[in-house]
């Protein structure tokens, strides 16, 4: 059945249902329940932002929805992307190719269902979730080409939020897949190629370890902890600039290599130290590297959104989907580093990076009790 969002939204926040995040090893979902104001003791703050926001940042969004136009409005825009497809299947993958090629259909669709199941706890979004995944388990092969998995990013954001809701033989084939993912792409680096350090392994690292968060796998975590601090070695040089830059002096190659980086950290920072201001032994560290890329597209980090002002002498600028897409991730790691009006393009209004400028939102909260 395909649930209700328009009429019940409004009073489904004002009584404050919530559905917990899971925790990294989680099995089970606890049920939809009110909770009062004098129930909820929200701390003073929320905490910083990750990749998968904490219960009670979920709790704040739900609680702003009715008060915020522009944030109804984009759950609004979620559920027509979900009622839309609700009843037709889409046509799965079978193979991917990365970036600047379009994403499929399905990934948007995931990452909507996802963040409804989160935002209602209808475990209707968890069943059509799954009848997705199962369908490109079916058709889509799991591969060691990093740029290409990289793109299941969305798919992995909610499989971990949606995971806890579906049957033990539908979550069992689907994290399989997964998993099939993982061993893939870390067999497939070649240390002797340069591709084993460059934004390829950057990539590499942050499918598996999105795969290790979302699937509970503490083993996969911690393995790309380690390797994520020796691609920091590897990858970044004192200056700012990343292995790729150097190769081939370009904003677009710096900006896609560091934006795998920071949505691994992102996923790190939940249970593990700070590793977006770790500054490796020879003074390199990803925070120095972002203040890098931005002083070289100043009009586009400090002002005007669109990815035309991020133009160098360094050759053709990002694509506004991709600057878009990395500002967010910079908001999320300095918020006040990227100004408001530099979301004025229109790829600022894509799904995914609306979704991780709310999640950001209320990060760092002070919420009264």
């Amino acid at each position: 059945m395909k649930p209700v969002l328009h009429a019940c939204w409004p009073l489904l926040l004002s009584v404050g249902a919530w559905v917990p995040g899971p925790a990294l090893g989680a099995g089970s979902v606890l049920p939809v329940q009110a909770v009062s104001g004098a129930q909820r003791a929200v701390p003073a703050q929320l905490g910083p932002a990750t990749f998968w926001p904490s219960e009670r940042q979920w709790q704040a969004l739900r609680e702003q929805v009715p008060q915020q136009p522009e944030l109804e409005a984009f759950v609004q825009s979620q559920y027509r992307l979900v009622a839309q497809h609700w009843e037709h299947a889409l046509p799965a993958p079978t193979r991917l190719a990365p970036e600047p090629a379009p994403a499929p259909l399905g990934l948007d669709l995931l990452q909507a269902l996802g963040f409804l199941f989160q935002l209602t706890g209808d475990p209707a979004y968890a069943q059509r979730a799954s009848q997705v995944l199962q369908a490109w388990v079916a058709r889509l092969p799991p591969s060691g080409e990093a740029l290409e998995a990289s793109r299941l990013e969305p798919a992995l954001w909610a499989y971990r939020l949606l995971r806890p809701a579906l049957a033990a033989p539908e979550r069992t084939r689907i994290d399989a897949w997964w998993h099939a993912w993982a061993q893939a792409l870390w067999a497939a680096r070649d240390l002797s190629q340069r591709s084993a350090q460059d934004r390829h392994n950057s990539h590499r690292l942050k499918t598996v370890g999105l795969i290790g968060y979302a699937l509970g796998d503490g083993a996969w975590v911690e393995r790309v902890r380690l390797g994520l601090q020796q691609q920091l070695m590897d990858n970044l040089l004192p200056s700012g600039e990343t292995l790729d830059h150097q190769a081939q002096p370009q904003l677009a190659v710096q900006v896609d290599d560091l934006r795998a980086l920071l949505t691994l950290a992102l996923a790190l920072r939940e249970s593990g130290p700070d590793l977006y201001r770790w500054t490796s032994p020879n003074g390199a560290s990803m925070a120095h590297s972002v203040a890098w890329t931005l002083a070289r597209a100043p009009q586009a980090g400090r002002g005007r959104g669109s990815a035309s002002a991020a133009r160098t002498s360094e050759g053709a600028p990002p694509a506004p989907a991709a600057w878009q897409a990395w500002l967010a991730l910079v908001q999320a790691w300095q918020p006040g580093m990227v100004p408001p009006e530099a979301f004025q393009d229109a790829a600022a209004r894509e799904a995914s990076v609306a979704l991780r400028r709310w999640l950001n939102s209320v990060a760092g909260q002070r919420i009264q009790p």
